[in-house]
């Protein structure tokens, strides 16, 4: 998978899913970042110190406080940065899903400050963080769903620029028909591909998913070429062409 998408061009983000499904997830996630350290180890020895190759601790992390969310994202990057010796980027999901727009929880100046602090000062970071925080949104999250970068702005803090943001994962499905909304992930495309010009801490966005898929998500036809509705709209909004 690694060779596959480097050879486009493209960096390979590798991501646990242990806060979001499976024995120790949701609530259970406390107290329990430490069981993918071993999962991370293995890949980073098997891929090597490949600059195209980057990590995301967890994903969507919630139904923990922000303390349990701190400590285990320290764990983590005490793991990485000391005993991997991996330098790069880490993205870090903020707690409730990485979605801050409705709840109004998963943004936090002081905690993410605090937590660039501490990669800053790991051994051989040379005082520089390599941190960036992940943030989720589908048409669900938002009123009416009808996109408002407004509404994603005053979420990410209004108009800071201390902390690098990366929408890691926007779309056009999130659980039922019932929250498809072709106009707003198109107007979301739209805006997050803008944003790459506009904003010097936005990281990046990434729309969800490939296709084939079985939901209004999927990006291309059955044949893995034909692009779709949601698609065309990311094709035309988010890479301007």
């Amino acid at each position: 998978w690694r060779d596959a998408v480097v050879a486009q061009g493209m960096y390979f983000m590798i991501c646990s899913w242990d806060a979001l499904d499976g024995a120790y997830s949701g609530a259970r996630w406390a107290g329990n970042g430490h069981r993918v350290h071993g999962l991370f180890t293995d890949i980073r020895a098997a891929l090597g110190d490949d600059p195209m190759v980057v990590y995301e601790v967890t994903n969507e992390p919630n139904n923990v406080t922000w303390a349990q969310w701190d400590a285990n994202m320290r764990g983590s990057i005490a793991h990485f940065r000391e005993s991997m010796g991996y330098r790069g980027l880490l993205v870090i999901d903020p707690i409730w899903w990485a979605n801050s727009g409705d709840e109004g929880q998963g943004y936090d100046h002081v905690r993410y400050s605090a937590l660039e602090a501490y990669d800053a000062a790991r051994p051989g970071m040379a005082g520089r963080h390599q941190l960036a925080f992940a943030k989720h949104d589908y048409a669900s999250s938002y009123p009416n769903k009808s996109w408002s970068s407004a509404s994603w702005q005053s979420a990410q803090g209004g108009g800071q620029v201390q902390h690098l943001i990366f929408e890691t994962e926007f779309g056009n499905y999130n659980g039922s028909a019932a929250t498809v909304s072709k106009d707003w992930a198109a107007a979301a495309a739209q805006f997050f591909g803008n944003r790459f010009a506009t904003h010097p801490n936005f990281a990046g966005a990434a729309a969800f998913v490939f296709g084939p898929w079985w939901d209004a998500n999927a990006l291309t036809a059955a044949d893995n070429r034909t692009p779709t509705a949601w698609g065309s709209a990311v094709q035309s909004g988010l890479f301007g062409g």
